[in-house]
């Protein structure tokens, strides 16, 4: 079996060792005169949507559920989401260069990309074609949190078997004085990265709009070209309304170009070039004082341009829900209808989907224990109807143990793209298994783990036999069953310094009655994620060093692939103020000791390069 360097690499294994010895002693010598332990990972301070729609208090989450807040993206200096949850527990991110808004995907303990769905304020923003998750098109200064459940979460969002990231953009402003921020970046491989946002309201009208764009000349230029050219655009408008109502507009335009070269495709240039454009209606009320609303009108159309190819996709949805909630119950009830429509240039039939579903679940109180019962019924155009029902309960064992526990069915559905040519494709399916346990009985440190268990059917496997212009066609024949464990620790501050450590050890037992190209039936899988976070913030500095370790035997370890060793990056601001302008000075070194992990050896990881920047706020 091979070895995961992460326990025999020298000098970078060795630095995160001694760094990791560390955190007994922050935890035991920070913050002595504090009055009041730390608040459990599960901080009723926060409420969280994307568990069931509705707002709730984060203890009674049964689910798995870790939040990014715009605070902690802002410390990190990233560019991309994919940059921000690769310090997430439990996520693999797969990039295949990890430039500046380079591209990537999105998987939860060994998932599929399809197994995750993507939401912006609700919206599904998956590839409309091929559920693929790529997420790099966009800003993230335009997000004011990001929720991620992990584990099937069909009872409330449908198609979602591994999870769903659900990503909340900010609202529009408060006063009249208009408060927003400017930001310049300018790195190596002449990368430039530039946004501003504005935010306010004018009587009843309130607004936020952002205008941004990242260019790259590639930081690799000896046998590569990996330039980038993107812009983006961002608005919202609310409008306070009678009845205690709000109706809020949105609209986007995210535009990344980029190109890729080598000498494995002749020499050419070649470009991939994305259009996405949004459009967003909702209307939320309170009728009642224990009683809201939400209804929402979503189109979101996507063209996809490459040499090789040319796709347009469309979708339109529209949902909605009500919940009810007193001291004891918060029930929410409600559906949701989709169409969309792809349509692959080199191909002639262009592919209609269509799906509506109806849901409830219900949130039920009982001192310390909170009860929550889902149930979903999806009705599919061209597959299967599906019922996804789970079961979440959480019981605070003492004021310093939170328990959860959780099973839910879950599914995937087949995107448009497969079904062009895999028109026999149905569902894949699996149960959920969830048993959690927060610790804040250590002074100073708090703890969250995590074992979860995930058996699927029906899995798509790939079967060259059948007669396809592509050559073949995934069918339903696998089974796949993912088993494992994360562990998270967070200390509290000392000295304004604090750390974040998580590990996810996952057991992939996959079957498949095919083969890939080289013979090989993938079985008995193991995947290591590992990452450390230093942290340091005062009223005039902050900082991030940050390390992230992947090994994975055999499913995400190819012949072209890498992946075992450490990435470190780091990050410095300097805040200043004088008078009502605010400014940050900040300057990143990223790949600080030039490791290498890659999914494609054409395109590999760039060594260790640098950027700078200002923001200024007003």
């Amino acid at each position: 079996m091979l070895r995961p360097i992460f326990f025999v690499s020298r000098t970078s294994a060795g630095t995160a060792f001694f760094l990791l010895a560390l955190l007994p002693g922050l935890s035991s010598g920070a913050e002595r005169g504090a009055s009041a332990p730390m608040t459990m990972y599960f901080d009723d301070s926060q409420l969280v949507e994307v568990a069931t729609r509705a707002p709730k208090p984060m203890s009674q989450v049964a689910e798995n559920v870790s939040i990014v807040t715009a605070a902690e993206i802002e410390a990190l200096r990233a560019h991309t989401v994919a940059d921000v949850l690769r310090y997430v527990a439990g996520m693999f991110i797969m990039s295949t260069t990890r430039d500046p808004g380079g591209p990537s995907s999105l998987h939860v303990h060994n998932s599929d990309y399809e197994h995750v769905t993507v939401l912006l304020d609700g919206m599904r923003w998956s590839f409309i074609d091929s559920e693929f998750n790529e997420t790099n098109a966009i800003p993230v200064s335009i997000i004011e949190r990001i929720e991620i459940i992990k584990g099937a979460a069909s009872s409330t969002w449908g198609s979602s078997l591994g999870g769903v990231i659900n990503i909340i953009t900010k609202g529009t402003g408060k006063n009249l004085r208009p408060e927003g921020s400017l930001t310049a970046v300018y790195g190596e491989g002449n990368t430039q990265a530039y946004n501003g946002e504005v935010a306010g309201k004018i009587k009843k009208i309130g607004y936020y709009f952002h205008a941004g764009g990242l260019n790259s000349d590639g930081l690799v230029s000896e046998d590569f070209d990996r330039s980038r050219d993107f812009e983006t655009f961002y608005g919202k408008l609310s409008a306070d309304l009678p009845f205690a109502s709000t109706l809020t507009a949105s609209m986007g335009r995210f535009n990344p170009y980029y190109v890729q070269s080598s000498r494995n495709f002749w020499g050419e240039r070649f470009y991939t070039e994305e259009d996405d454009q949004f459009q967003i209606l909702s209307l939320d009320g309170a009728p009642g004082e224990n009683s809201n609303y939400h209804l929402s009108y979503q189109n979101f159309a996507r063209e996809y341009r490459h040499p090789w190819m040319s796709r347009e996709a469309s979708l339109r949805s529209v949902e909605g829900y009500f919940n009810w909630k007193n001291a004891s119950n918060s029930l929410v009830v409600g559906g949701e209808h989709h169409r969309n429509y792809y349509e692959d240039k080199g191909v002639p039939d262009r592919i209609f989907d269509e799906f509506w579903a109806f849901f409830i679940n219900d949130t039920i109180n009982f001192g310390k224990w909170a009860l929550t019962p889902g149930l979903r019924y999806d009705q599919n155009l061209n597959a299967d109807d599906m019922l996804s029902p789970s079961l979440g309960l959480t019981w605070q064992l003492s004021s310093n143990n939170l328990l959860r526990l959780g099973v839910a069915r879950g599914f995937r559905r087949p995107p448009s793209a497969l079904l062009t040519y895999s028109t026999t494709l149905q569902p894949s399916k699996a149960w959920s298994y969830q048993v959690g346990l927060e610790n804040t009985s250590l002074p100073f440190l708090r703890m969250k783990s995590t074992l979860f268990q995930n058996r699927e059917k029906d899995s798509w496997s790939w079967d060259s036999s059948v007669p396809t212009h592509f050559w073949g066609a995934y069918v339903n024949t696998g089974k796949t069953t993912h088993t494992g464990l994360e562990l998270e620790a967070e200390t509290a501050k000392w000295n304004n310094l604090s750390a974040a450590l998580n590990y996810t050890y996952t057991y992939t037992d996959y079957y498949d009655s095919m083969t890939d190209w080289y013979g090989n039936r993938f079985e008995n899988d193991d995947q290591q994620v590992a990452n450390l976070l230093l942290k340091y913030d005062s009223d005039l500095y902050s900082g991030r060093l940050g390390a992230h370790y992947f090994w994975a035997e055999q499913r995400r370890n190819a012949i072209t692939h890498k992946y075992d060793t450490i990435i470190w990056d780091m990050t410095m601001s300097r805040h200043f103020r004088f008078q009502e302008i605010g400014y940050d000075l900040f300057f990143s070194v990223n790949n600080l000791f030039s490791g290498s992990q890659y999914t494609d050896y054409d395109f590999q990881t760039a060594g260790r390069w640098m950027k700078a920047g200002v923001t200024v706020r007003f």
